[in-house]
């Protein structure tokens, strides 16, 4: 057992909702037992998702704010947080996924590669922005232009813990 952000987190219950994670995820579909081979793995995946979504929430409050500067701080946190997540994914996962997965590999692939990119366009979409706007209708535009990636990002973790995370471990138990 260990103790994290003020709850006792078993590894044998690790895929449950812990108290801090997004509401809107299907955490109560998702089984009651972690994937066998690696269950710090699948702790360590879910507690990554988490802090991504909680990385875009205080880029988007930035962005509703004006402050770019912040927002610029936070989308390159965003994308190291998510580099490093796709990359252990990708090498310790995908390769054990079973070629009779819901989705296949190539779903996960691609879905990665789609995040990176509109990852990178909203870093050029910043960049020529000053660090600080008071146009509130530029304020909303910026945040609009962030929820196709926040969508994507939430549909991708939910594909993960509904899939991957579980055949992955079918498929080893």
């Amino acid at each position: 057992m260990r103790r994290r952000r003020g709850f006792t987190l078993d590894p044998a219950q690790a895929l449950r909702t812990p108290p801090h994670y997004h509401q809107g995820m299907a955490a109560d579909r998702l089984p009651d037992r972690l994937p066998d081979p690696a269950p710090t793995l699948a702790v360590e995946l879910l507690d990554e998702h988490a802090a991504m979504l909680e990385t875009i929430g205080t880029l988007r409050v930035a962005l509703l704010r004006g402050a770019i500067g912040q927002a610029r701080e936070q989308l390159a946190r965003l994308g190291e947080q998510q580099a490093r997540h796709i990359a252990r994914e990708n090498a310790a996962l995908i390769p054990q996924l079973p070629g009779d997965a819901r989705w296949s590999a190539r779903v996960y692939l691609a879905e990665h590669g789609k995040l990176e990119r509109m990852h990178a366009e909203l870093v050029a979409l910043l960049a020529p922005l000053p660090a600080h706007v008071d146009d509130a209708e530029l304020q909303l535009q910026l945040l609009d232009a962030h929820a196709p990636f926040k969508h994507l990002l939430e549909h991708h973790f939910e594909r993960e813990q509904q899939g991957l995370f579980v055949e992955v471990g079918r498929a080893d138990g």
